[in-house]
């Protein structure tokens, strides 16, 4: 068993359950690279709350 196993118990998106637990996230892989588009929008960032920040 790994720490999502125990992090994220349910089948909820897992952007979505993160931001009721913590209030941003890091997403380190666009240091790297911009993602594409449909990468972006498969986040689910309109399911989080307002104040939730993704950097």
């Amino acid at each position: 068993m790994n720490w999502m196993d125990i992090f994220y118990l349910d089948e909820q998106p897992k952007l979505e359950f993160y931001s009721k637990v913590f209030n941003t996230v890091e997403v380190d892989s666009t240091f790297y690279e911009l993602p594409i588009k449909r990468v972006v929008e498969s986040w689910g960032v309109e399911n989080v709350p307002k104040f939730f920040i993704l950097i």
